[in-house]
């Protein structure tokens, strides 16, 4: 059994991991859009008036290539599904093998090692509508970008619903 001390503690920094995300996963955005001149803008919005990033806006679209698009869009996902998978196999090699569970595992987790994989987790698996449509059509999404979408909107441009 777990202490309710170190309980709190891995809860803690899930959630910590669970809202960094956000920030890990828009800024990889921001990155390669800042590289390929496409002017970013990261956009909010609040939780109970929590700030946390949902967007990244490209005013400069026109100016980004093809390829430069499809990077942008499949950019964290790579990334930080690579620096996961790194950590987790890891931290499954350094489990002491008395532990029998991934519960029992997080819990052994350092707190700064929890938060920073439960973020990159996060982020590389958080995969919207609009990431997909940059990543295999990016002239659909230069068409279609700045009308203010929605996830269900976007979804539909992928699977072709609407052209």
């Amino acid at each position: 059994m777990v202490p309710t001390s170190r309980f709190i503690i891995t809860v803690s920094g899930l959630v910590i991991g669970g809202y960094l995300n956000w920030y890990f996963h828009e800024y990889v955005h921001w990155i390669a859009g800042k590289s390929f001149s496409g002017d970013p803008d990261v956009l909010y919005d609040t939780w109970h008036s929590i700030p946390y990033p949902h967007a990244v806006k490209f005013n400069c679209l026109s100016k980004m290539p093809n390829w430069g698009i499809r990077i942008a869009g499949i950019s964290p996902h790579v990334l930080w599904s690579i620096v996961s998978v790194y950590y987790l196999t890891n931290s499954a090699i350094s489990i002491e093998p008395n532990i029998v569970s991934i519960a029992d595992s997080l819990h052994s987790i350092p707190f700064l090692t929890l938060i920073l994989l439960s973020a990159a987790v996060g982020a590389g698996v958080s995969v919207s509508p609009s990431d997909l449509v940059a990543t295999v059509y990016p002239t659909k999404y230069r068409d279609f970008t700045g009308q203010d979408l929605s996830h269900r909107d976007w979804l539909d441009i992928l699977v072709g619903r609407v052209n």
